[in-house]
């Protein structure tokens, strides 16, 4: 490997966005959900995050459960979360 490339770019670079734009493959992201009308704009981090932490999960498995609409007893995921932040966010 060259000496000027790093072998860690998300140590050197704080502009790294994950392997997969390292690399050129950048992942796809979320597209809006089944039901979600086109002017409907994605909920930022922050508030989504807000959201779901007022959920109360105790583990992923209930946040896996939640986003299959399981959990009867809660309302659906808004249109506007995505249902894989890591690869939205």
């Amino acid at each position: 490997m060259p000496k000027d490339i790093p072998t860690s770019p998300a140590v050197m670079y704080d502009e790294y966005q994950g392997i997969a734009d390292w690399l050129g493959y950048a992942k796809k992201k979320n597209k809006p959900k089944k039901g979600a009308k086109l002017e409907d704009n994605w909920m930022s981090f922050n508030e989504a995050r807000e959201l779901v932490r007022n959920l109360n999960f105790k583990s992923t498995a209930e946040w896996e459960d939640y986003k299959k609409g399981k959990l009867t007893h809660l309302s659906p995921i808004p249109n506007n979360i995505p249902k894989t932040p890591s690869s939205f966010y």
